[in-house]
């Protein structure tokens, strides 16, 4: 049996039991298929896996999200970026931070403990606050996307190109 079908089955028995998400809801956001794909390995734990890579997606957004409010002032990018926001769009991005690195370093924590319950509750809390997110995350990526479509605008009238 492909180590994919493995895992799916025994992520369904886990789901069942402790009431997680499909995997097809979880994998739509964090392409646990493509990685197993890739690596070919049924992990260990299963809910350790998931978890890790739910904490590696949620890592990247904070990293992301992290330049909107202290941006290098050595990218002209990001200085562009951090100018379209205003006070409420950072007080949102950091209180998506804040959430977000609560949920890693607790992941750190129950990577050392070892508890497929807690590493269940984990699951189902971050998947709660990451639907939540994505819609924020949504407005603040339409928000950004205007803005650079506004200085293309401001850049082809001034130009005239």
């Amino acid at each position: 049996m492909e180590p994919l079908e493995q895992f799916k089955i025994e992520y369904a028995k886990l789901a069942k039991k402790y009431g997680l998400p499909s995997f097809e809801e979880i994998n739509a956001d964090i392409f646990l298929q493509d990685f197993l794909n890739e690596k070919k390995f049924v992990p260990q734990s299963t809910l350790g896996f998931v978890r890790g890579r739910m904490v590696d997606m949620l890592g990247s957004w904070v990293n992301y999200l992290h330049n909107f409010i202290m941006p290098s002032q050595q990218s002209a990018i990001w200085m562009k970026e951090y100018q379209a926001l205003t006070d409420d769009d950072r007080t949102q991005i950091s209180a998506m931070i804040q959430e977000m690195m609560i949920l890693q370093r607790e992941s750190v924590v129950l990577g050392l403990e070892k508890d497929e319950t807690a590493d269940a509750d984990f699951i189902k809390r971050s998947f709660v606050l990451w639907k939540m997110n994505k819609k924020k995350l949504l407005l603040l990526a339409k928000k950004s996307l205007e803005n650079w479509k506004k200085k293309e605008e401001e850049t082809k009238e001034r130009f005239g190109y």
